[in-house]
């Protein structure tokens, strides 16, 4: 009987391993497809059936990206708006958080309330009069719409990042702040040194989460940007697909793969730089409802 157990036992686990390479491999197939296309000519990508192996492997497409487009000027501006806009998340609004989650004051819940619904507000209903407040201020047509709202803890993803750090923060014993208090500590040394050490995790997650956010966002820069000087990466994609400064009017869907690779490639070692305090981010609380 306790033979066959164990048997069981092996069979459920190699049945279980045997369907989750499975599913691996499905989701996989698209990046493979994308790196098989960068290394492709413009025939081999376009040919049927499809060519799942390029030959001849064509290392140069990677080289002709910054070339036929000026794609240096595209990562240029992402990191002009990636990076003040992660600084913006992780620090106004974690200071929010800071307040909604061990402070209390008359109002909170009902301002943290007004915080919850801005989650369920879509992007689309907000968009046209934010663009009438930026044409007013004059900054259509400049990086400034895409990164000031974040500053000031507002915008794509601002809610998300109040609400992901207050429930990282409540999870933080108060005893740690009265502690502090008694040593003469205020709440904003409270904050700096016992908080955001302790908070490691999410702060890992936050910052990946809006980095790609920020990264990947087609719309906003879509609206607000027309001048080619100005787009950020995934403007700068769609030149592959059409006519750019010096593409020719066929589609480069080869270049466009080697694009995509190497835009792909800061977000996937933001990951692994901060892939154990993300996921102790995710399994502690910092995310979770």
């Amino acid at each position: 009987m306790r033979i066959n157990k164990r048997v069981g036992e092996r069979i459920r686990v190699t049945f279980t391993y045997a369907i989750a390479t499975l599913v691996a491999l499905v989701f996989m197939l698209p990046i493979v497809w994308t790196i098989s296309g960068s290394l492709k000519t413009a025939g081999q990508f376009s040919a049927y059936p499809p060519v799942w192996l390029p030959d001849p492997v064509v290392w140069g497409n990677y080289l002709r990206v910054w070339q036929v487009v000026p794609f240096a000027l595209y990562v240029l501006n992402s990191l002009l708006v990636a990076i003040p806009v992660l600084l913006g998340r992780l620090v106004v609004s974690s200071l929010v958080a800071y307040g909604f989650s061990r402070f209390r004051f008359p109002g909170r819940d009902l301002l943290f309330l007004l915080v919850l619904s801005m989650i369920m507000l879509p992007q689309a209903v907000t968009l046209v009069p934010e663009f009438l407040i930026f044409q007013k201020l004059g900054w259509t047509n400049s990086l400034l719409p895409l990164f000031i709202p974040a500053l000031l803890g507002v915008g794509v993803g601002g809610a998300f990042t109040i609400f992901a750090f207050r429930q990282y923060f409540m999870s933080i014993p108060m005893d740690f702040d009265e502690a502090a208090r008694i040593d003469g500590a205020g709440p904003l040394r409270i904050y700096w040194e016992i908080i955001v050490p302790l908070s490691r995790p999410a702060f890992a997650a936050v910052a990946i989460f809006n980095f790609l956010l920020t990264w990947n966002d087609y719309l906003r820069p879509l609206v607000y940007l027309t001048a080619k000087e100005t787009f950020i990466i995934p403007l700068g994609l769609t030149y592959f697909q059409y006519q750019g400064w010096l593409a020719p009017v066929e589609p480069m869907f080869n270049l466009l793969m080697a694009a995509v690779v190497i835009t792909s490639l800061p977000v996937i070692l933001l990951f692994l730089a901060a892939q154990d305090h993300f996921v102790r981010g995710m399994a502690l609380g910092g995310l979770k409802g």
